[in-house]
């Protein structure tokens, strides 16, 4: 009887690690966000675009970390730990801003959002910008 529930408890771990794995974050609005922020919760805002995207874009979400999806390791240290993560970029479809998003799950960052539409979205809602 121990061994079964032994061998059943195994059988749950690893049912639940494939499903984290798969898991995707839950993208928030850029209203969403923005009423947040109003509201004083402070974010940390991660620009996925590559650096000549970026430099070119001229303008950055407040505060925000430039981290391309292959750049996440080099940047790891300059993400704080228990603020809530908006990872965000041009693509309408959040396809860069999600993979990173992922990414940091799996490096154990918890509260890890999309910004849905992304940079466009954003300026339509009349967040905040400043300059890179």
């Amino acid at each position: 009887m121990r061994f079964t529930a032994v061998r059943d408890e195994r059988n749950f771990v690893k049912h639940v690690a494939t499903r984290e794995r798969r898991m995707e974050p839950i993208k928030l609005s850029a209203g969403e966000v923005k009423a947040r922020m109003d509201r004083g919760e402070r974010f940390v805002f991660v620009d996925v675009r590559r650096l000549k995207e970026w430099i070119e874009a001229g303008s950055r979400l407040p505060g925000a970390i430039r981290m391309a999806s292959d750049e996440v390791e080099e940047h790891l240290k300059e993400v704080p730990l228990g603020r809530t993560i908006i990872t965000y970029c041009d693509s309408p479809n959040e396809a860069s801003s999600t993979q990173v998003a992922m990414e940091l799950m799996r490096r154990g960052f918890l509260n890890v959002h999309p910004l849905i539409g992304g940079m466009d979205a954003w300026r339509l809602s009349g967040g905040p910008v400043e300059p890179v």
